[in-house]
């Protein structure tokens, strides 16, 4: 009986596993539970300024990432860790764009920091199911 509780355990607490995030980077992420936008959101992952972009049709947009991954050195992360791409690789996943910072800002319930909101524009993309390369 202990065997199977310990195996349990172990099994529940592997699906909670979060990827690393870089000491200093902003990286907002958000629960993509029930109702979920079902768009699509592509671009080449972009660093700058300890925020992470993705930019499509010379358009710079601020993302909120599904919750559990994660960002370390120069690669987007799995929730196991693993790497998904690396800056400067083009990334799709479900998703959609928006423009109303506060309700990014509920969503991953913290404050947008100034310096990672495109210069512009108010432009947001929230992400999930992330790939590498583009869709289709």
């Amino acid at each position: 009986m202990r065997v199977l509780a310990a195996i349990l355990l172990l099994l529940v607490g592997s699906g909670c596993e979060r990827a690393p995030v870089e000491p200093g980077m902003f990286f907002p992420t958000w629960s993509p539970e029930g109702a979920v936008p079902t768009g699509i959101v592509q671009g080449v992952l972009v660093r700058e300024d300890r925020c992470l972009f993705v930019e499509g049709n010379r358009e710079r947009t601020l993302v909120v990432w599904e919750e559990g991954l994660g960002f370390d050195g120069d690669a987007l992360l799995s929730f196991a860790g693993a790497p998904i791409a690396h800056l400067g690789e083009t990334i799709h996943g479900g998703g959609g764009y928006f423009s109303d910072r506060g309700h990014m800002e509920r969503l991953a319930q913290e404050a947008i920091p100034d310096r990672c909101v495109p210069s512009g524009s108010d432009r947001f993309a929230l992400i999930y199911e992330v790939a590498a390369g583009p869709f289709g």
